[in-house]
């Protein structure tokens, strides 16, 4: 199971070891009792009792519904397991990881069956454990030669079919391979728009005609450590509520190891839960909000912070001379029965109180703005900014509105939601209309334009947005899987992306994960408008946020 930090079976604590190598070391001592299990277990498919074994293992659950206790130190305090998963040291395949120059135990089953005495890091030395020691040492807290283990390490407190599941599984850790891997082959999934949006056509199309060509370009080379890449497709279905579980029907039924550039608009929240809980990652969602919360979850990788990030940073930008300041009134318009935009609006106000006097959030009709009677509204009520969640006209009809009756507020409008009608609306809103963009095209680099057309065989003159986005997810996934090595998991997988710190795509800010970061890029660019006509942009600054 796992340790706390320092948790020693000599109870020696090593100077400068961090706490998740440090329990790696006495858990290989305690798997060696999978040496003495019967050979049939060290591969092939997992049975129904390594199956329960295995969410033991690697959530500290009981699937009979019984309670699986840590007793923790010499006084035996109670914690449950699941707050010490078995997983959490040595990873869920048993190979440890390096960390923090310490190079933890190796628990495959080759390793555990050696038939000779192995020596632990701390210099003691055991041979292999039987199951009925295994579990001695697991619940009791004594190993193999009858030594008592250190009281920092936590003893377990299972039901015998408990204990006899999990042994089961741990003689098939660093054989029970995820989903999707095969010697020669390793199946991606993609979801795609619901085949009847029809306006969602261009979408679908453009995700399949990138990860196709680049897919076909990396096969031809060889694959990723000689496994061909074979991609899934799988349309969503129209209605948001069923579409979790058609994506656990479509991972289970084509084997899938991860998610790329999954289309996951318009349910994202329900889709990403589902993702966790399949424990299959997802690399570069195609969507607007980005479900980064707490707890992490851990499975999906997003590229950008999308329409929050780019509201957030239009409210905490400087603003200029002709601007309220904090003494301001701010108010946020969002169309009615939009749960997605009532929500990121309800965040929006929390972040705009912090720089203005004054937050109001008002909702309208959708296609039904009455938008010569609201300007009237606002302007009475001494508005001075207002920030327009709605991806259609209205925000054209509110600025003419405005200059109709002599008032001149700044206007916010996030880029996801920015059409053609406000770009050719903005007279007379010259460094009042501003504007909030994740990516530019100042940050398309020549160089890295020339290689998205070599890999995607695209000789556009100009990628467009939906283009460089699944580029980008399939490019991030492709690191991920190289810097994971030819022994692949999800959880490698998972973990080769959180060790990319400020990775350049040539084609966007750079990119950088972490264990509690899960958004690549942090921030956006605000853009204040001038006038019609060259220079389109009066300012262009790219806020940072935390």
């Amino acid at each position: 199971m796992a340790f706390p930090a320092c948790a020693r079976w000599d109870g020696a604590p090593r100077p400068g070891r961090r706490a998740r190598g440090s329990g790696v070391a006495g858990l290989a001592l305690l798997l060696l009792a999978a040496a003495a299990l019967p050979a049939g277990a060290a591969g092939g498919g997992l049975s129904d009792a390594e199956r329960r074994g295995k969410r033991i293992y690697l959530t500290g659950e009981s699937p009979s519904g019984g309670e699986v206790t840590a007793l923790m130190g010499e006084a035996g305090i109670e914690v449950p397991a699941t707050a010490l998963p078995c997983a959490s040291c040595p990873g869920r395949d048993g190979r440890g990881r390096p960390e923090g120059g310490v190079q933890p135990s190796d628990l495959t089953w080759e390793a555990l069956t050696r038939p000779y005495a192995v020596e632990t890091a701390s210099g003691r030395r055991h041979g292999p454990y039987t199951p009925h020691l295994l579990k001695r040492a697991i619940g009791l807290g004594i190993d193999a030669s009858g030594g008592r283990l250190d009281a920092v390490m936590p003893r377990y407190r299972l039901s015998h079919r408990d204990a006899d599941d999990l042994v089961a599984y741990l003689g098939k850790l660093g054989r029970d391979l995820d989903p999707g891997i095969a010697d020669g082959t390793l199946t991606l999934g993609v979801l795609l728009p619901p085949a009847e949006a029809a306006e969602l056509a261009a979408t679908a199309a453009a995700v399949r005609r990138i990860l196709d060509a680049y897919c076909a370009h990396l096969n031809d080379g060889g694959g990723v450590y000689q496994r061909r890449l074979e991609l899934r497709y799988r349309a969503l279905p129209p209605a948001p509520d069923e579409r979790p579980a058609a994506l656990a029907r479509f991972v289970e039924e084509e084997g899938i190891f991860a998610l790329v550039a999954p289309f996951t608009a318009g349910a994202d929240a329900a889709l990403a839960a589902e993702m966790e809980r399949l424990a299959v990652p997802a690399v570069g969602p195609l969507t607007l909000d980005p479900q980064e919360g707490f707890p992490l979850n851990r499975q999906v990788f997003y590229l950008d912070g999308g329409l929050p990030a780019q509201l957030r940073a239009l409210a905490t930008a400087p603003r200029g001379s002709g601007a309220a300041g904090p003494e301001g009134i701010a108010v946020i318009l969002h169309p009615r029965r939009d749960d997605a935009l009532a929500a990121t609006a309800a965040g929006l106000a929390t972040t705009a109180r912090e720089a203005f006097a004054s937050v109001q959030r008002r909702d309208f009709e959708p296609r039904d703005l009455d938008a010569g009677s609201l300007a009237g509204e606002l302007r009475d009520a001494g508005v001075t900014d207002v920030f327009l969640l709605a991806p259609g006209d209205e925000a054209a009809r509110l600025m003419a509105a405005a200059t109709a009756i002599g008032w001149s507020p700044r206007l916010h409008v996030p880029g996801a939601l920015a059409g053609a009608e406000l770009f050719a609306a903005r007279q007379g809103f010259a460094g009042r209309l501003m504007l909030a963009f994740t990516r530019m095209p100042a940050d398309r680099e020549a160089g890295a334009v020339t290689r998205f057309r070599r890999l995607t065989g695209d000789a556009g003159a100009r990628p467009g947005a939906t283009e460089i986005a699944v580029f980008l997810a399939f490019d991030l996934l492709v690191a991920g899987l190289e810097d994971s090595g030819r022994d692949l998991s999800r959880e490698g997988l998972i973990e080769s992306l959180e060790l990319l710190r400020g990775r350049p795509t040539g084609l966007t800010r750079p990119l950088s994960y972490g264990p509690n970061r899960r958004i690549g890029i942090r921030g956006a660019y605000v853009v204040e408008l001038g006038e019609r006509g060259a220079p389109e942009a009066a300012e262009i600054r790219w806020v940072e946020l935390n």
